[in-house]
Protein backbone atom coordinates (compact mmCIF):
# COMPACT_ATOMS: atom_id res chain seq x y z
CA UNK A 1 0.00 0.00 0.00
CA UNK A 2 2.94 2.60 -0.18
CA UNK A 3 3.15 2.78 -4.09
CA UNK A 4 0.55 5.36 -5.85
CA UNK A 5 -2.49 6.25 -4.33
CA UNK A 6 -5.67 4.98 -5.90
CA UNK A 7 -7.84 7.41 -8.44
CA UNK A 8 -11.05 8.20 -6.35
CA UNK A 9 -13.75 5.84 -7.87
CA UNK A 10 -16.49 8.73 -6.73
CA UNK A 11 -14.17 11.06 -9.35
CA UNK A 12 -14.30 8.66 -12.06
CA UNK A 13 -17.75 8.42 -11.90
CA UNK A 14 -18.70 12.39 -11.53
CA UNK A 15 -15.97 12.85 -14.52
CA UNK A 16 -18.38 10.09 -16.40
CA UNK A 17 -21.41 11.68 -15.69
CA UNK A 18 -20.44 14.84 -16.41
CA UNK A 19 -19.59 13.46 -19.87
CA UNK A 20 -22.86 12.03 -20.10
CA UNK A 21 -24.37 15.36 -19.61
CA UNK A 22 -22.64 16.99 -22.05
CA UNK A 23 -23.60 14.18 -24.17
CA UNK A 24 -27.28 14.28 -23.95
CA UNK A 25 -26.89 18.46 -23.80
CA UNK A 26 -25.76 18.16 -27.44
CA UNK A 27 -28.17 15.77 -28.09
CA UNK A 28 -30.47 18.05 -27.15
CA UNK A 29 -29.45 21.00 -28.88
CA UNK A 30 -29.03 18.62 -31.77
CA UNK A 31 -32.97 17.79 -31.71
CA UNK A 32 -33.24 21.50 -31.15
CA UNK A 33 -31.86 22.41 -34.75
CA UNK A 34 -33.58 19.43 -35.93
CA UNK A 35 -36.83 20.51 -35.17
CA UNK A 36 -36.15 24.15 -36.49
CA UNK A 37 -34.90 23.16 -39.81
CA UNK A 38 -37.87 20.87 -39.82
CA UNK A 39 -40.10 23.75 -39.05
CA UNK A 40 -38.49 25.55 -41.73
CA UNK A 41 -38.74 23.09 -44.46
CA UNK A 42 -42.47 22.62 -43.45
CA UNK A 43 -43.45 26.27 -43.80
CA UNK A 44 -41.70 26.84 -46.92
CA UNK A 45 -43.62 23.15 -48.44
CA UNK A 46 -46.59 25.08 -47.24
CA UNK A 47 -45.52 28.22 -48.65
CA UNK A 48 -44.46 26.82 -52.16
CA UNK A 49 -47.91 25.33 -52.40
CA UNK A 50 -49.91 28.21 -51.09
CA UNK A 51 -48.19 29.60 -53.98
CA UNK A 52 -48.75 27.66 -56.28
CA UNK A 53 -52.45 27.57 -55.83
CA UNK A 54 -53.08 30.96 -55.73
CA UNK A 55 -50.84 31.11 -59.09
CA UNK A 56 -52.89 28.29 -60.50
CA UNK A 57 -55.85 30.63 -59.56
CA UNK A 58 -54.26 33.47 -60.66
CA UNK A 59 -54.06 32.11 -64.35
CA UNK A 60 -57.98 29.95 -64.49
CA UNK A 61 -59.03 33.56 -63.30
CA UNK A 62 -57.09 35.26 -66.17
CA UNK A 63 -58.31 32.56 -68.44
CA UNK A 64 -61.87 32.72 -67.25
CA UNK A 65 -61.86 36.50 -67.44
CA UNK A 66 -60.88 35.93 -71.09
CA UNK A 67 -63.58 33.61 -71.95
CA UNK A 68 -66.36 36.05 -70.24
CA UNK A 69 -65.02 39.18 -72.46
CA UNK A 70 -65.13 36.77 -75.61
CA UNK A 71 -68.47 36.06 -75.00
CA UNK A 72 -69.60 38.93 -73.66
CA UNK A 73 -67.95 40.84 -76.55
CA UNK A 74 -69.34 38.55 -79.30
CA UNK A 75 -72.47 39.10 -77.67
CA UNK A 76 -72.57 42.68 -77.57
CA UNK A 77 -70.93 42.59 -81.34
CA UNK A 78 -74.15 40.62 -82.31
CA UNK A 79 -75.92 42.74 -81.38
CA UNK A 80 -74.05 46.25 -82.46
CA UNK A 81 -74.49 44.29 -85.53
CA UNK A 82 -78.10 44.28 -85.85
CA UNK A 83 -79.00 47.84 -84.50
CA UNK A 84 -76.77 48.59 -87.74
CA UNK A 85 -78.84 46.83 -89.86
CA UNK A 86 -82.67 48.15 -88.54
CA UNK A 87 -80.63 51.92 -88.28
CA UNK A 88 -80.22 51.47 -91.85
CA UNK A 89 -83.59 50.18 -92.57
CA UNK A 90 -85.29 52.77 -90.17
CA UNK A 91 -82.93 55.56 -88.12
CA UNK A 92 -83.45 55.16 -84.61
CA UNK A 93 -84.69 57.70 -82.44
CA UNK A 94 -83.06 58.15 -78.54
CA UNK A 95 -86.52 56.84 -77.29
CA UNK A 96 -86.71 54.03 -79.46
CA UNK A 97 -82.87 53.16 -78.20
CA UNK A 98 -83.67 53.74 -75.22
CA UNK A 99 -86.37 51.31 -75.21
CA UNK A 100 -84.42 48.59 -77.38
CA UNK A 101 -82.11 49.17 -74.37
CA UNK A 102 -84.43 47.97 -72.01
CA UNK A 103 -85.48 45.20 -73.84
CA UNK A 104 -82.07 43.53 -74.28
CA UNK A 105 -80.87 44.58 -70.47
CA UNK A 106 -78.11 46.62 -71.57
CA UNK A 107 -77.19 50.02 -70.15
CA UNK A 108 -77.62 52.08 -73.11
CA UNK A 109 -76.63 52.09 -77.16
CA UNK A 110 -74.99 55.14 -79.11
CA UNK A 111 -74.79 55.06 -83.26
CA UNK A 112 -72.60 58.02 -84.30
CA UNK A 113 -73.71 58.14 -87.77
CA UNK A 114 -71.13 58.90 -90.87
CA UNK A 115 -72.95 62.31 -91.66
CA UNK A 116 -71.64 62.84 -88.14
CA UNK A 117 -75.27 62.70 -86.30
CA UNK A 118 -75.35 61.02 -83.44
CA UNK A 119 -78.20 59.20 -81.22
CA UNK A 120 -78.27 58.30 -77.92
CA UNK A 121 -80.88 55.77 -75.91
CA UNK A 122 -81.37 56.28 -72.96
CA UNK A 123 -79.82 59.85 -73.58
CA UNK A 124 -76.67 61.17 -71.44
CA UNK A 125 -75.23 57.08 -70.46
CA UNK A 126 -72.43 57.67 -72.24
CA UNK A 127 -71.52 60.70 -69.94
CA UNK A 128 -69.87 62.62 -72.48
CA UNK A 129 -67.32 60.34 -73.58
CA UNK A 130 -66.81 60.39 -77.42
CA UNK A 131 -64.39 57.84 -78.12
CA UNK A 132 -63.99 56.86 -82.06
CA UNK A 133 -64.11 53.17 -82.88
CA UNK A 134 -61.13 51.51 -84.73
CA UNK A 135 -60.89 48.81 -87.06
CA UNK A 136 -62.01 46.12 -85.28
CA UNK A 137 -64.20 45.82 -82.92
CA UNK A 138 -63.03 46.97 -79.27
CA UNK A 139 -63.99 45.61 -75.80
CA UNK A 140 -64.00 48.33 -72.88
CA UNK A 141 -63.89 47.50 -68.82
CA UNK A 142 -64.76 50.94 -66.74
CA UNK A 143 -64.54 49.56 -63.47
CA UNK A 144 -65.77 52.65 -61.74
CA UNK A 145 -69.11 52.65 -63.27
CA UNK A 146 -69.25 48.88 -63.09
CA UNK A 147 -69.57 48.93 -66.90
CA UNK A 148 -68.94 47.03 -69.94
CA UNK A 149 -68.23 48.95 -73.35
CA UNK A 150 -68.19 47.69 -76.75
CA UNK A 151 -67.11 49.88 -79.68
CA UNK A 152 -68.43 48.22 -83.29
CA UNK A 153 -67.17 49.71 -86.82
CA UNK A 154 -70.25 49.27 -89.22
CA UNK A 155 -69.08 48.55 -92.42
CA UNK A 156 -71.91 48.85 -94.22
CA UNK A 157 -72.92 51.81 -92.97
CA UNK A 158 -69.63 53.18 -91.83
CA UNK A 159 -71.56 53.92 -88.46
CA UNK A 160 -70.03 53.38 -85.34
CA UNK A 161 -71.94 51.70 -82.53
CA UNK A 162 -71.08 52.04 -78.81
CA UNK A 163 -72.82 49.20 -76.85
CA UNK A 164 -73.05 48.84 -72.74
CA UNK A 165 -73.74 45.84 -70.57
CA UNK A 166 -73.62 46.17 -66.78
CA UNK A 167 -70.21 44.56 -65.42
CA UNK A 168 -71.18 44.50 -61.72
CA UNK A 169 -72.42 40.66 -61.88
CA UNK A 170 -68.97 39.99 -64.03
CA UNK A 171 -66.81 41.89 -61.56
CA UNK A 172 -68.21 39.87 -58.28
CA UNK A 173 -67.68 36.75 -60.46
CA UNK A 174 -63.96 38.02 -61.43
CA UNK A 175 -63.89 39.20 -57.17
CA UNK A 176 -64.73 35.77 -55.99
CA UNK A 177 -62.28 34.05 -58.79
CA UNK A 178 -59.35 37.35 -57.91
CA UNK A 179 -56.26 36.16 -55.50
CA UNK A 180 -57.20 38.95 -52.84
CA UNK A 181 -60.28 36.27 -51.68
CA UNK A 182 -58.31 33.31 -52.34
CA UNK A 183 -55.74 34.71 -50.23
CA UNK A 184 -58.17 35.03 -47.47
CA UNK A 185 -59.51 31.45 -48.09
CA UNK A 186 -56.12 30.23 -47.88
CA UNK A 187 -55.36 32.00 -44.27
CA UNK A 188 -58.65 29.86 -43.27
CA UNK A 189 -56.93 26.75 -43.19
CA UNK A 190 -55.38 24.85 -40.63
CA UNK A 191 -51.58 25.48 -40.10
CA UNK A 192 -51.96 28.82 -42.00
CA UNK A 193 -51.49 32.18 -39.89
CA UNK A 194 -52.26 34.33 -43.05
CA UNK A 195 -51.84 34.78 -46.56
CA UNK A 196 -51.04 38.16 -47.94
CA UNK A 197 -50.62 40.38 -51.21
CA UNK A 198 -48.45 42.86 -51.61
CA UNK A 199 -46.21 44.88 -54.23
CA UNK A 200 -43.83 42.39 -55.46
CA UNK A 201 -39.94 42.95 -54.80
CA UNK A 202 -37.95 44.04 -58.05
CA UNK A 203 -34.69 42.50 -56.69
CA UNK A 204 -36.61 39.44 -55.44
CA UNK A 205 -34.08 39.68 -52.24
CA UNK A 206 -36.86 38.78 -49.74
CA UNK A 207 -37.84 35.61 -51.69
CA UNK A 208 -37.70 32.50 -50.20
CA UNK A 209 -36.35 33.91 -47.42
CA UNK A 210 -37.76 32.64 -43.82
CA UNK A 211 -38.51 35.01 -41.37
CA UNK A 212 -39.82 33.45 -36.77
CA UNK A 213 -41.80 36.98 -35.51
CA UNK A 214 -44.99 37.28 -34.02
CA UNK A 215 -48.35 37.66 -35.53
CA UNK A 216 -49.77 41.41 -34.59
CA UNK A 217 -53.54 40.08 -35.12
CA UNK A 218 -53.51 37.22 -33.20
CA UNK A 219 -49.90 37.21 -31.12
CA UNK A 220 -48.73 33.77 -32.30
CA UNK A 221 -45.64 33.10 -33.05
CA UNK A 222 -45.53 32.54 -36.97
CA UNK A 223 -42.76 31.53 -39.41
CA UNK A 224 -43.12 33.87 -42.57
CA UNK A 225 -42.40 32.83 -46.17
CA UNK A 226 -42.17 35.56 -49.06
CA UNK A 227 -42.81 34.28 -52.59
CA UNK A 228 -43.43 35.63 -56.10
CA UNK A 229 -47.23 35.20 -57.43
CA UNK A 230 -48.11 36.84 -61.12
CA UNK A 231 -47.37 40.00 -60.41
CA UNK A 232 -47.62 40.45 -56.82
CA UNK A 233 -45.55 39.73 -53.95
CA UNK A 234 -47.17 36.43 -51.68
CA UNK A 235 -46.29 36.60 -48.00
CA UNK A 236 -47.57 33.29 -46.25
CA UNK A 237 -47.38 32.43 -42.55
CA UNK A 238 -47.14 29.26 -41.25
CA UNK A 239 -48.42 29.10 -37.12
CA UNK A 240 -45.12 27.93 -35.37
CA UNK A 241 -46.89 27.80 -31.89
CA UNK A 242 -46.42 23.38 -32.62
CA UNK A 243 -42.42 24.35 -32.89
CA UNK A 244 -42.47 26.75 -29.52
CA UNK A 245 -44.82 24.16 -27.60
CA UNK A 246 -41.91 21.27 -29.16
CA UNK A 247 -39.46 23.43 -27.73
CA UNK A 248 -41.17 23.62 -24.33
CA UNK A 249 -41.28 20.12 -23.77
CA UNK A 250 -37.50 19.76 -24.94
CA UNK A 251 -36.46 22.16 -22.52
CA UNK A 252 -38.87 20.65 -19.94
CA UNK A 253 -37.78 17.07 -20.73
CA UNK A 254 -34.42 18.11 -21.18
CA UNK A 255 -34.64 19.76 -17.58
CA UNK A 256 -36.26 16.53 -15.82
CA UNK A 257 -33.63 14.85 -16.97
CA UNK A 258 -30.47 16.86 -16.12
CA UNK A 259 -32.24 17.25 -12.97
CA UNK A 260 -32.37 13.00 -12.57
CA UNK A 261 -28.98 12.75 -14.23
CA UNK A 262 -27.81 15.16 -11.08
CA UNK A 263 -29.14 13.18 -8.62
CA UNK A 264 -28.35 10.23 -9.66
CA UNK A 265 -24.57 11.11 -10.17
CA UNK A 266 -24.51 12.79 -6.84
CA UNK A 267 -26.10 10.24 -4.77
CA UNK A 268 -23.87 7.09 -6.75
CA UNK A 269 -20.75 9.26 -6.22
CA UNK A 270 -21.55 9.46 -2.69
CA UNK A 271 -21.88 5.83 -2.47
CA UNK A 272 -18.62 5.15 -3.86
CA UNK A 273 -16.95 7.71 -1.76
CA UNK A 274 -18.76 6.09 1.27
CA UNK A 275 -17.49 2.58 -0.27
CA UNK A 276 -14.16 3.71 -1.31
CA UNK A 277 -13.35 5.69 2.35
CA UNK A 278 -14.84 2.26 4.27
CA UNK A 279 -12.46 0.39 2.19
CA UNK A 280 -9.20 2.26 2.39
CA UNK A 281 -10.20 2.58 6.28
CA UNK A 282 -10.52 -1.45 6.46
CA UNK A 283 -7.14 -1.80 4.55
CA UNK A 284 -5.96 1.04 6.93
CA UNK A 285 -7.10 -0.77 9.97
CA UNK A 286 -6.11 -4.36 8.65
CA UNK A 287 -2.45 -3.10 8.16
CA UNK A 288 -2.67 -1.18 11.58
CA UNK A 289 -3.58 -4.68 12.91
CA UNK A 290 -1.01 -6.92 11.04
CA UNK A 291 1.59 -4.18 11.98
CA UNK A 292 0.56 -4.28 15.71
CA UNK A 293 0.23 -8.30 15.50
CA UNK A 294 4.19 -8.37 14.42
CA UNK A 295 5.46 -5.69 16.70
CA UNK A 296 3.53 -8.11 19.23
CA UNK A 297 5.01 -11.01 17.34
CA UNK A 298 8.58 -9.44 17.64
CA UNK A 299 7.75 -8.38 21.40
CA UNK A 300 6.85 -11.91 22.37
CA UNK A 301 10.01 -13.44 20.90
CA UNK A 302 12.13 -11.16 22.68
CA UNK A 303 10.41 -11.28 26.33
CA UNK A 304 10.01 -15.08 26.04
CA UNK A 305 13.93 -14.35 25.88
CA UNK A 306 15.02 -12.38 28.24
CA UNK A 307 11.93 -12.83 31.02
CA UNK A 308 13.69 -16.04 31.80
CA UNK A 309 16.69 -14.36 32.79
CA UNK A 310 15.23 -11.73 34.19
CA UNK A 311 12.93 -13.00 36.88
CA UNK A 312 15.73 -15.39 37.66
CA UNK A 313 17.92 -12.61 38.66
CA UNK A 314 14.39 -10.84 40.19
CA UNK A 315 13.92 -13.92 42.58
CA UNK A 316 17.37 -14.07 43.70
CA UNK A 317 17.55 -10.72 44.36
CA UNK A 318 14.26 -11.35 46.65
CA UNK A 319 14.91 -14.44 48.17
CA UNK A 320 18.59 -12.45 49.16
CA UNK A 321 16.82 -9.36 50.69
CA UNK A 322 14.48 -12.10 52.59
CA UNK A 323 17.20 -14.07 54.11
CA UNK A 324 18.95 -11.05 55.08
CA UNK A 325 15.65 -9.66 56.68
CA UNK A 326 15.15 -12.91 58.42
CA UNK A 327 18.72 -14.16 59.05
CA UNK A 328 19.98 -10.38 60.28
CA UNK A 329 18.03 -9.22 63.15
CA UNK A 330 20.55 -6.83 64.73
CA UNK A 331 19.97 -4.72 61.13
CA UNK A 332 18.63 -0.63 62.56
CA UNK A 333 15.38 0.47 61.60
CA UNK A 334 16.50 2.39 58.62
CA UNK A 335 18.46 -0.58 56.92
CA UNK A 336 15.45 -2.85 57.40
CA UNK A 337 13.35 -0.05 55.84
CA UNK A 338 15.55 0.45 52.92
CA UNK A 339 15.57 -3.97 52.61
CA UNK A 340 12.05 -3.24 52.55
CA UNK A 341 11.75 -0.62 50.01
CA UNK A 342 14.39 -2.72 47.41
CA UNK A 343 11.82 -5.90 48.14
CA UNK A 344 9.32 -4.00 47.26
CA UNK A 345 10.72 -2.56 44.06
CA UNK A 346 11.97 -5.72 42.92
CA UNK A 347 8.15 -7.20 43.12
CA UNK A 348 6.95 -4.32 40.92
CA UNK A 349 10.06 -5.21 38.39
CA UNK A 350 8.43 -8.61 38.36
CA UNK A 351 5.00 -7.91 38.26
CA UNK A 352 6.11 -5.28 34.98
CA UNK A 353 7.66 -8.14 33.34
CA UNK A 354 4.59 -10.47 34.17
CA UNK A 355 2.72 -8.38 32.61
CA UNK A 356 4.55 -7.64 29.43
CA UNK A 357 4.59 -11.44 29.38
CA UNK A 358 0.58 -11.51 29.29
CA UNK A 359 0.80 -8.72 26.73
CA UNK A 360 2.72 -10.53 24.62
CA UNK A 361 1.12 -14.18 24.59
CA UNK A 362 -2.18 -14.23 22.80
CA UNK A 363 -5.00 -15.31 25.20
CA UNK A 364 -6.49 -18.68 24.09
CA UNK A 365 -9.59 -19.12 26.44
CA UNK A 366 -11.11 -22.02 26.96
CA UNK A 367 -14.77 -21.75 26.66
CA UNK A 368 -17.33 -22.75 29.15
CA UNK A 369 -20.44 -21.24 30.94
CA UNK A 370 -19.94 -18.29 32.83
CA UNK A 371 -22.44 -16.15 35.23
CA UNK A 372 -21.54 -11.97 35.20
CA UNK A 373 -22.86 -11.95 38.46
CA UNK A 374 -20.93 -14.16 39.64
CA UNK A 375 -17.79 -12.98 38.43
CA UNK A 376 -18.45 -9.45 39.68
CA UNK A 377 -19.46 -10.31 43.47
CA UNK A 378 -16.66 -12.40 43.90
CA UNK A 379 -14.54 -9.80 42.55
CA UNK A 380 -15.67 -6.75 44.65
CA UNK A 381 -15.96 -8.77 47.46
CA UNK A 382 -12.00 -8.72 47.41
CA UNK A 383 -12.11 -5.07 46.93
CA UNK A 384 -14.35 -4.16 49.48
CA UNK A 385 -12.01 -3.54 52.46
CA UNK A 386 -9.96 -1.49 50.42
CA UNK A 387 -12.98 0.41 49.18
CA UNK A 388 -14.72 1.25 52.36
CA UNK A 389 -11.05 2.44 53.30
CA UNK A 390 -10.66 5.18 50.24
CA UNK A 391 -14.73 5.79 50.81
CA UNK A 392 -15.84 4.38 47.55
CA UNK A 393 -19.85 3.51 47.33
CA UNK A 394 -20.35 0.61 45.45
CA UNK A 395 -23.83 0.46 43.53
CA UNK A 396 -25.33 -2.56 42.06
CA UNK A 397 -27.72 -2.79 39.10
CA UNK A 398 -29.92 -5.35 37.45
CA UNK A 399 -27.83 -8.60 36.38
CA UNK A 400 -28.40 -10.39 33.60
CA UNK A 401 -29.28 -14.24 34.80
CA UNK A 402 -28.36 -15.76 31.15
CA UNK A 403 -24.81 -17.10 31.41
CA UNK A 404 -22.18 -15.87 28.58
CA UNK A 405 -19.59 -18.23 27.06
CA UNK A 406 -16.33 -17.23 28.40
CA UNK A 407 -12.84 -18.53 30.08
CA UNK A 408 -13.61 -17.70 34.01
CA UNK A 409 -10.00 -17.43 34.93
CA UNK A 410 -9.49 -14.91 32.31
CA UNK A 411 -12.85 -12.80 32.51
CA UNK A 412 -12.07 -12.56 35.79
CA UNK A 413 -8.73 -10.98 34.98
CA UNK A 414 -10.85 -8.51 33.06
CA UNK A 415 -13.29 -7.87 35.82
CA UNK A 416 -10.24 -7.56 38.56
CA UNK A 417 -8.78 -4.90 36.68
CA UNK A 418 -11.97 -2.88 35.81
CA UNK A 419 -12.30 -2.98 39.62
CA UNK A 420 -9.30 -2.16 40.26
CA UNK A 421 -9.04 0.57 37.95
CA UNK A 422 -12.35 2.11 39.35
CA UNK A 423 -10.66 1.78 42.89
CA UNK A 424 -7.45 3.66 42.22
CA UNK A 425 -9.01 6.58 39.82
CA UNK A 426 -10.84 7.28 43.23
CA UNK A 427 -8.19 7.85 46.07
CA UNK A 428 -10.40 10.36 47.41
CA UNK A 429 -13.85 8.36 47.30
CA UNK A 430 -16.69 8.57 45.11
CA UNK A 431 -18.67 5.63 43.44
CA UNK A 432 -18.94 2.92 41.20
CA UNK A 433 -21.49 1.12 39.40
CA UNK A 434 -22.02 -2.30 38.16
CA UNK A 435 -24.62 -3.75 35.65
CA UNK A 436 -25.05 -6.42 33.12
CA UNK A 437 -27.75 -6.96 30.93
CA UNK A 438 -29.00 -8.62 27.59
CA UNK A 439 -28.36 -6.95 23.74
CA UNK A 440 -29.41 -8.87 21.45
CA UNK A 441 -27.43 -12.19 20.97
CA UNK A 442 -24.88 -10.84 23.57
CA UNK A 443 -24.72 -10.27 26.94
CA UNK A 444 -23.00 -7.28 28.66
CA UNK A 445 -21.33 -6.11 31.63
CA UNK A 446 -20.83 -2.04 32.40
CA UNK A 447 -18.53 -0.42 34.99
CA UNK A 448 -19.19 3.56 35.57
CA UNK A 449 -16.58 5.10 37.97
CA UNK A 450 -16.02 8.56 38.53
CA UNK A 451 -12.78 10.14 39.21
CA UNK A 452 -12.30 10.24 35.38
CA UNK A 453 -9.57 13.04 34.60
CA UNK A 454 -8.71 12.42 31.03
CA UNK A 455 -10.89 14.96 27.91
CA UNK A 456 -12.55 13.01 25.69
CA UNK A 457 -9.75 13.31 22.89
CA UNK A 458 -7.27 11.05 24.50
CA UNK A 459 -10.21 8.02 24.71
CA UNK A 460 -9.62 6.77 21.85
CA UNK A 461 -6.30 5.41 23.27
CA UNK A 462 -7.14 4.13 26.28
CA UNK A 463 -7.56 0.69 24.88
CA UNK A 464 -3.76 1.29 23.61
CA UNK A 465 -0.78 -0.55 25.55
CA UNK A 466 1.39 1.43 27.40
CA UNK A 467 -1.32 4.13 27.50
CA UNK A 468 -1.19 5.24 31.49
CA UNK A 469 -2.14 7.68 33.92
CA UNK A 470 -0.58 6.56 36.64
CA UNK A 471 2.91 7.15 37.99
CA UNK A 472 3.71 3.12 38.34
CA UNK A 473 1.60 2.04 36.06
CA UNK A 474 2.72 -0.10 33.00
CA UNK A 475 -0.12 0.76 30.61
CA UNK A 476 -0.98 -2.83 29.66
CA UNK A 477 -3.76 -3.27 32.20
CA UNK A 478 -7.03 -2.11 29.76
CA UNK A 479 -4.91 -3.37 26.99
CA UNK A 480 -4.97 -7.12 28.01
CA UNK A 481 -8.10 -6.51 29.21
CA UNK A 482 -9.38 -5.84 25.68
CA UNK A 483 -7.38 -8.44 24.14
CA UNK A 484 -9.24 -11.01 26.23
CA UNK A 485 -12.57 -9.86 25.20
CA UNK A 486 -12.04 -10.16 21.77
CA UNK A 487 -10.13 -13.54 21.94
CA UNK A 488 -14.02 -14.10 23.16
CA UNK A 489 -15.04 -13.28 19.79
CA UNK A 490 -16.23 -9.70 22.12
CA UNK A 491 -15.62 -6.59 22.28
CA UNK A 492 -15.11 -3.54 24.30
CA UNK A 493 -16.35 0.22 24.61
CA UNK A 494 -15.68 3.44 26.57
CA UNK A 495 -17.75 6.14 26.71
CA UNK A 496 -17.33 9.54 28.92
CA UNK A 497 -21.19 10.18 30.11
CA UNK A 498 -20.56 12.72 32.33
CA UNK A 499 -17.49 15.47 33.03
CA UNK A 500 -15.46 13.19 35.41
CA UNK A 501 -17.60 9.72 34.56
CA UNK A 502 -15.88 6.97 32.74
CA UNK A 503 -18.44 4.21 31.36
CA UNK A 504 -16.32 0.79 30.24
CA UNK A 505 -18.67 -1.77 28.77
CA UNK A 506 -17.94 -5.39 27.09
CA UNK A 507 -19.78 -7.70 24.99
CA UNK A 508 -19.78 -11.45 24.89
CA UNK A 509 -21.96 -13.90 23.20
CA UNK A 510 -24.65 -15.63 25.06
CA UNK A 511 -24.04 -19.19 26.18
CA UNK A 512 -25.85 -21.81 23.62
CA UNK A 513 -24.56 -24.98 24.77
CA UNK A 514 -21.60 -24.54 22.82
CA UNK A 515 -19.46 -21.81 21.59
CA UNK A 516 -20.84 -19.38 18.96
CA UNK A 517 -18.64 -16.86 17.31
CA UNK A 518 -20.28 -13.15 17.48
CA UNK A 519 -20.27 -11.02 14.13
CA UNK A 520 -19.51 -8.40 15.74
CA UNK A 521 -15.77 -9.75 17.11
CA UNK A 522 -13.11 -7.91 15.27
CA UNK A 523 -11.11 -11.07 13.14
CA UNK A 524 -7.43 -10.07 13.30
CA UNK A 525 -4.14 -11.91 14.43
CA UNK A 526 -5.43 -12.45 18.24
CA UNK A 527 -8.42 -14.20 16.96
CA UNK A 528 -6.57 -16.57 14.76
CA UNK A 529 -4.34 -17.27 17.37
Amino acid sequence: MAGKKPFPLWVANLLAFGVFFAASAGYHLWQMRQAKEAMEAHALAHASMVAGVIQRNAEAAVMTREATEDILKGLLGNTARFVSYLDQVEPFSSDELAAFSREAGLRGISINRKSGASVDGPAGWLQGRSDECKDKPALQHIQGEHLYRLLWPAEESEACVAIGSEALRLEELQEQMGLAKMAKVLSTMPGIAYVKLGKQDQDGSEWGKLKLLEDEESGKDVVEVILPVASSSLSVGVDADYLTLFKIRLWRGFFIFSTALALFGAILSFLLYRGQKRELAGVRSFERELSRSREEASLGRAAAAISHEIKNSLNAVNMGLQRLQVESPLLSSENRRLMELMSSAVCRANATVTGLLRYARPPRPRIEEVSLEALVKNCLELYRDRAVLAGIRFVLEPWLKEPVAGDPSLLGQVVDNLVKNAIEAQPEGGFMAVSSGRDGEEGFLNVRNSGFALSPDDLDGIFEPYFTTKADGTGLGLSIASRIIKAHSGRMTARILEKDQLNITFYLPLWKGQWVRSSNASEGPLAAA
